[in-house]
């Protein structure tokens, strides 16, 4: 159905302008959504907005110092990539979803990273200081060859929720050594 905007209003949150004709749209600067009214004087939400957030770093080598084996520590030198909904935070390296931003998302990390030789490290998501255990990664690495761990999960996450990434080792006094490494969110529902 083909129909002209007649008007376009900009609202903030739920308020929309009152009986629409036919044609008419307006967007909600608070949630980023945009409505349209196809039959008269009714409104419907014809775009949700994306949320995403990226978080990287790509650097000669960031050292991680795991003190306590099996105690996660955060990773500590992320650069802000893009982002929409999604609050990037580089002094705090975690991202925040922002209002009207809550739903299903798909969560990546990536990271290359030397380490103590033999030593296994696991890789993990956190939302709210809570391991993601589904979305982690554990390998050995070498002290001198860089090594990648990857993973990849589905979160349903709520507004104001912190997602940030995490590596422990399983022995004490151990380092990881980041050279590259992302973290993503992405809204998909």
């Amino acid at each position: 159905m083909s129909f002209s905007i007649r008007n376009i209003a900009e609202t903030q949150g739920t308020t929309q302008p009152p009986s629409p004709k036919v044609g008419d749209q307006h967007f909600d600067t608070v949630t980023g959504i945009t409505y349209r009214c196809r039959v008269a004087d009714a409104w419907e939400a014809v775009a949700t907005p994306s949320a995403f957030g990226h978080l990287y770093e790509d650097s000669a080598g960031t050292v991680i110092t795991l003190t306590t084996g099996g105690t996660f520590y955060q990773w500590v030198s992320s650069v802000a990539g893009d982002s929409n909904l999604v609050t990037l935070s580089t002094a705090n390296d975690n991202m925040t979803i922002d209002t009207a931003g809550g739903s299903t998302y798909l969560v990546q990390f990536q990271v290359s990273l030397i380490g103590s030789a033999a030593e296994i490290y696991h890789w993990a998501v956190f939302v709210d200081n809570t391991e993601q255990i589904h979305i982690g990664s554990e390998r050995k690495v070498s002290a001198t060859d860089y090594g990648s761990q990857s993973a990849t999960g589905l979160v349903v996450l709520s507004d104001s929720e912190v997602v940030d990434l995490r590596v422990s080792a399983t022995s004490n006094s151990k380092t990881a050594t980041v050279k590259h490494a992302q973290l993503i969110v992405t809204r998909i529902g």
